[in-house]
């Protein structure tokens, strides 16, 4: 088994033990290869689960148990992002779920999410969960269809946590998947990671509800742990085991880090934000003062909270622009740079014409070198601006020029399709190189 779809961590309050560097290490630790996490109706450790995941190497899968309200009830439904559109749309069911007045996202909105989410039935609290435990097999099938027909990737999920309603639960719906030809996955209801940890889980959730436990409380089961794959594998059909892999194996979203996702605030007649932010203020304070003469305290005041504003936008638009580049500029690199060499004179040049030899991929970067005779540069710098390279002085104005300058270093046995590519794409990451990477040094990439 691959991984766990089913994890709640401590941001699903006071009905999980478990923070998120500790579940991912001990993920890692049993050898798993994915992780998802879904806490109750938010993601507010996504960002979390991503940078563990990536320290522990192991794919992280995004998902939220998700209130859902189906004839007026309201049913979990566990949801996990295929992709990046599914885990934006995740990011919209939750604020659909925060701002709803009954907490809980409709199930028609939710099925307008289809194409880029897997929707599980995995919970005990579920709809198809609790008509099986009523004896309403029926009314089950019933929903199991409309699910079936509602979502593009739905699953129904059995668990084992030694409990004898839930093997009657499981019975039931493996009987009632065949009918549909629905198919099964398999999860733990991950609330802590070892399984002496079960008490700790009841005391919290006694607190939340306000109980008190019996000083000879026993928990109701403690299996609700991060449990081996040799465990999960001995409890389950090896079949349901390849559902849940294939669910991991499509399960590819990713947090987009290097791009800002900031609301932009629909403006009448496509007007200007700030001027119609300063417009609405001044409209407010005239409003306050009912025509009055307003203090020249209070014009000062708000011309200043209104700089600040303005100040943070040009702030985030600048940190906008700045990530694109660097985006730009790393894609760049990964896609036509073999080897970067920085400065070293008469070395760096004659590594950069060795190296070019073999049909690598060459960028080189003099900053401050004078070289002599046939190969002179004349001094300077090699700089980027507007993908032309700028020289103080000397022979070297565009990168054409500096192609042909190390074609001719090369004697004919350079790569010249290869230098001129690099030569034309890599002018516009030289500024961020020389920054970067250290004089003389030669950077495999």
């Amino acid at each position: 088994m691959l991984g766990h779809l089913q994890v709640y961590s401590s941001y699903s309050f006071q009905n999980s033990t478990i923070l998120i560097e500790d579940l991912v290490k001990k993920a890692s630790d049993l050898h798993y290869e994915a992780l998802a996490l879904t806490d109750k109706d938010n993601m507010y450790g996504a960002m979390e689960l991503a940078k563990y995941a990536k320290k522990y190497g192991i794919k992280a899968v995004f998902g939220l148990e998700a209130s859902v309200e189906i004839n007026h009830e309201i049913y979990p439904l566990l949801l996990l992002a295929r992709d990046v559109t599914g885990y934006f749309d995740l990011v919209k069911i939750t604020s659909e779920i925060c701002l709803s007045e009954r907490g809980a996202v409709s199930l028609e909105a939710l099925s307008l999410y289809r194409e880029h989410l897997f929707v599980i039935s995995a919970c005990k609290e579920g709809i198809i969960e609790r008509l099986i435990l009523k004896e309403l097999d029926s009314e089950a099938l019933k929903y199991l269809k409309l699910f079936k027909n509602s979502f593009d990737n739905f699953y129904v999920c059995l668990q084992n946590h030694n409990l004898a309603m839930q093997h009657k639960v499981n019975e039931r719906l493996i009987a009632l998947t065949l009918l549909e030809n629905i198919p099964i996955c398999v999860s733990n209801e991950v609330r802590y990671l070892e399984s002496k940890e079960a008490y700790t889980l009841e005391l919290l959730q006694a607190f939340s509800k306000g109980q008190t436990l019996d000083i000879n409380h026993e928990p109701v089961t403690d299996q609700l742990y991060l449990k081996s794959s040799f465990e999960m594998e001995s409890l389950f059909d090896k079949k349901y085991i390849e559902n849940t892999d294939y669910i991991i194996n499509l399960c590819n979203a990713s947090i987009p880090l290097h791009h800002m996702h900031l609301p932009k605030y629909p403006v009448p007649k496509n007007g200007n934000a700030s001027d119609y932010l300063k417009q609405l203020c001044s409209v407010g304070l005239k409003k306050r003062f009912k025509n009055q003469k307003i203090n020249p305290a209070y014009l000062q005041r708000l011309k200043k909270e209104l700089d600040v504003i303005t100040r943070e936008k040009n702030r985030l638009e600048m940190e906008r622009i700045s990530i694109e580049k660097e985006d730009k500029t790393s894609e760049v690199i990964e896609k036509n740079v073999d080897i970067v060499i920085v400065g070293g004179g008469v070395a760096g040049l004659s590594a950069a014409v060795e190296a070019s030899k073999s049909g690598q991929n060459i960028l080189l970067i003099e900053k401050t070198a004078v070289l002599g005779g046939s190969t002179s540069l004349s001094g300077g710098k090699i700089l980027a601006a507007d993908s032309v390279f700028q020289r103080e002085q000397g022979i070297v104005d565009t990168p054409e020029q500096f192609a042909d300058f190390l074609i001719k270093l090369g004697n004919g046995k350079v790569n010249e399709d290869k230098l001129r590519m690099i030569a034309d794409h890599s002018s516009a990451n030289i500024d961020w190189l020389i920054e970067n990477v250290e004089e003389g040094s030669l950077v495999y990439l």
